[in-house]
């Protein structure tokens, strides 16, 4: 699956409705999160992303790294 960027996910639905942090996991300034995501798509059909990212701190900030779609 390609790479999900904002402009993809907006396309990709119209209202994101909730959000569940499945798991996460921090070893200094790496970090990984496990979520799902829920949306209804074009259709107002319910739908979920889950994915677990991996983020690293650059200068204080969370920076996305990559993701594998679940």
């Amino acid at each position: 699956m390609p790479a999900l960027t904002a402009q993809s996910l907006s396309e990709l639905s119209q209202q994101w409705y909730r959000l569940e942090i499945v798991d996460k996991s921090q070893m200094g300034d790496r970090a990984k999160v496990e979520f799902k995501a829920y949306y209804l798509n074009k259709n107002s059909e319910p739908c979920m992303l889950h994915e677990r990212s991996d983020f690293i701190r650059e200068s204080g900030v969370w920076l996305y790294l990559s993701g594998e779609i679940l």
